[in-house]
């Protein structure tokens, strides 16, 4: 359908993206719940603690939220001025977060730049650790969702996704799973918009009373210990053990690309379909002998490849040699 000429489509509302990145990992032992420092309200940029605590006798909450600092801070006064009293209530913890979430929802999320989400990790006396993350959006209800193992809101979904399939265990005890948040968060800094350091991050095990909080040179130990830059060059060496070299490589070394399969051909002198008529391997033979050291560079390259590659296949071969 023709517009009109005076007539200008209507422009959908800009989505402004929650600029932060929080984990929140159960563990054998007890909960991790991880978050950068990053808050930008358009004008400025400022570093703000976005992991706030809450507490009573023989239990405590620890919420960090993506989406508006101001609307996040509300939302947990709230919660603070309900649930400072009394014993832990599951039911009722539950009961309470989720009626603030849809009242919040409800007076603050009018348009798309208004949503935000929820990580609540909670710990009660003596063994509880129990995870949540809820969302509000615009135009939808909220629902508090119990998780059984990891979750994450912010920007940076797919690496998060990649990293805990990778490294995530449920027998990981915090101490491990301390590890695997702030490794993941130190990627998110540095390949995520909207994502700054420093670090943030309180964990809770059976033996502790509150929640402990991770300072600085804590966390840089972390990041030092789990460095980004040793990741990346683990990444490289897997991808050169398990892959040809590059095309860019082959050129520079052999002035073609040569196909998997074809390394003979690489010698001068050397038709590979000859090699198939004694008459042909005779014509060869001198040229393959000059050239035996390569040969055998070559096939302990591609031994040692495949041992790496299949190590079961190649213990399985040793032993049946020993029988």
């Amino acid at each position: 359908m023709l517009l009109a000429a005076n007539s200008k489509p209507k422009r959908l509302p800009n989505r402004r993206p929650p600029m932060t990145f929080i984990v929140g990992i159960k563990s054998c032992d007890g909960i991790v719940l991880c978050s950068d420092s990053f808050e930008n309200d358009g004008i400025t940029k400022n570093s703000v603690d976005k992991i706030q605590l809450i507490g009573a006798q023989g239990w405590s909450l620890a919420i960090a939220g993506a989406g508006s600092g101001s609307t996040i801070d509300k939302f947990v006064a709230a919660l603070r001025s309900k649930m400072t009293k009394g014993q832990f209530d599951q039911q009722l913890m539950e009961s309470e977060i989720e009626q603030e979430l849809a009242l919040f929802n409800s007076k603050y999320v009018l348009c798309p730049n208004d949503c935000f989400s929820v990580i609540v990790a909670a710990c009660a006396s003596p063994f509880a650790h129990l995870l949540y993350k809820a969302s509000c959006f615009e135009g939808q209800s909220v629902v508090l969702t119990p998780v059984n193992d990891k979750c994450h809101v912010g920007v940076g979904n797919e690496l998060w996704r990649f990293l805990s399939d990778t490294l995530y265990n449920k027998r990981n005890c915090v101490e491990d799973n301390i590890r695997v948040a702030v490794f993941a968060t130190s990627l998110a800094i540095k390949y995520c918009s909207g994502v700054d350091g420093p670090i943030q991050a309180v964990s809770h095990t059976v033996f502790d009373q509150f929640w402990k909080g991770y300072g600085s040179a804590e966390i840089s130990a972390l990041e030092a210990e789990v460095s980004l830059r040793e990741f990346k060059q683990s990444v490289q060496n897997y991808w050169r053990l398990h892959t040809p070299p590059s095309r860019s490589a082959q050129l520079a070394e052999y002035g073609g690309v040569r196909a998997p399969g074809d390394e003979l051909t690489l010698i001068d002198g050397v038709k590979v379909e000859e090699l198939s008529t004694i008459s042909g391997l005779r014509r060869s033979i001198k040229t393959l002998n000059r050239n035996r050291g390569k040969l055998q560079q070559r096939g302990s390259l591609l031994a040692k490849r495949f041992r790496e590659a299949h190590p079961n296949e190649s213990q399985s071969s040793s032993d049946s040699a020993d029988k």
